[in-house]
């Protein structure tokens, strides 16, 4: 099955969800090709090919000359086959408009390699260096190298849950081990904080969610592992769970946004327009 298969095949994802939990109107919202994203997209791809010899990377992107990061709109005109040669910005006579010079080097790289993502050259030695220290990480006393070697890469799994909703997850790496599946999800992340923030905000829906799909599709499963690289010095890895009395908080969370989403997905997805009630502590010298 390709990533377009399965994002088309019926099912609710984790990511319809913690949207959900944001806001109905949140989740009405278009998904839109974003750059900042494709470091992340890039990362994964880097992980799986030095993990089983593939070239995930090379069939998306292509290291890029310059120097400066990725302008914001790029990848999606590029996703949007866009003609490039339309998106230089110009001066009133018609030159080249000289504070958008980054903008027009990649123009320039990305006509001449069509349909590919850059990695700017800043951002390339940083990945290399992300890389090379995921591979150092040890988990359940094991090299990633050899752990990985026995993972599936970008498994879907779709099941029927108890109240006969179809879901759907797409596990970034998972093995099966006397019948008990090993979830694995890749972060990258600005550090360590921004990655606890999403943890809190967002990801715990993901691991409520692909813990119950290993757990119908094989039986068992233990507890998810996220495994994240931080994007600043020293571009350290780090593998990170979810403690066990959080885990049965999360769960009960999950479950009622899973029946709340189901009920407004029948209902034809209404928008809302206002946000719950919530609250700030506040702290003071």
């Amino acid at each position: 099955m390709t990533p377009k298969q399965y994002h088309k095949a019926p099912g609710i994802n984790s990511t319809a969800l913690s949207r959900y939990a944001e806001g109905p109107d949140i989740a009405l919202m278009p998904m839109e090709p974003k750059s900042v994203f494709e470091i992340g997209n890039a990362f994964e791809a880097l992980v799986e090919d030095r993990a089983c010899g593939t070239n995930k990377f090379g069939e998306r992107f292509f290291y890029s000359k310059c120097s400066g990061g990725l302008p914001e709109k790029l990848v999606g005109w590029i996703e949007g086959l866009a003609d490039l040669s339309t998106k230089y910005v110009l001066k009133k006579d018609g030159g080249l408009n000289n504070q958008k010079k980054t903008l027009h080097a990649y123009l320039d790289e990305c006509q001449e390699n069509p349909g590919m993502v850059p990695i700017g050259a800043g951002d390339a030695e940083m990945l290399k260096r992300m890389v090379d220290n995921f591979f150092k990480m040890e988990i359940y006393g094991q090299s990633m190298s050899d752990l990985l070697s026995v993972c599936d890469f970008q498994e879907p799994v779709f099941w029927v849950d108890d109240w006969g909703r179809e879901k759907k997850a797409l596990f970034d790496a998972i093995t099966v081990c006397d019948g008990r599946a090993y979830i694995f999800d890749f972060k990258s992340a600005a550090n360590p904080a921004q990655f606890v923030q999403m943890l809190k905000r967002k990801y715990h829906f993901q691991a409520s969610h692909y813990e119950e799909g290993a757990t119908v599709k094989f039986g068992s499963s233990m507890p998810m592992m996220f495994l994240a690289s931080y994007k600043c010095e020293p571009y350290l890895a780090q593998p990170w769970g979810i403690d066990p009395e959080s885990r049965d908080m999360a769960r009960a969370v999950y479950l009622d946004t899973v029946a709340q989403y189901a009920a407004w997905n029948e209902a034809g997805k209404p928008s809302r327009g206002w946000a719950e009630y919530d609250e700030v502590k506040l702290w003071f010298k």
